[in-house]
């Protein structure tokens, strides 16, 4: 009963991170410890979350950034391999951008595929 309990919670938990990384009005700081969160429960949520982020123009390049990074360094590209289409998308937005955080983990996340 305890480990179900313990199980519920975590998955509550879960989904209450993912909102609250999803959510653009959210303040950026609160964004990022929701990911942060999300990625040490659910590390494979956090990657799809992750991904939508990283494609959204209207989002912030920060977020956007950071979690670019963290994929870069995550268990996505050393357990599994990467999404050729996420990637693809990745080069695209070196043309978009003006961003230099957002640049630097394009650049990060593109060397990380290549290994």
């Amino acid at each position: 009963m305890q480990i179900a309990i313990a199980l519920a919670v975590t998955l509550v938990s879960a989904c209450a991170l993912n909102i609250g990384y999803l959510i653009e009005s959210e303040k950026s700081s609160i964004r990022l410890i929701s990911a942060s969160g999300l990625q040490n429960l659910n590390p494979e949520a956090f990657e799809k979350t992750a991904r939508k982020i990283v494609a959204d123009d209207s989002d912030d390049n920060e977020i956007r950034a950071t979690s670019l990074a963290a994929l870069a360094h995550g268990r996505e590209v050393h357990e599994k391999p990467t999404d050729p289409k996420f990637v693809n998308a990745v080069q695209k937005l070196t043309e978009k951008t003006r961003s230099p955080a957002l640049r630097s983990s394009i650049q990060r996340f593109l060397q990380s595929t290549q290994k």
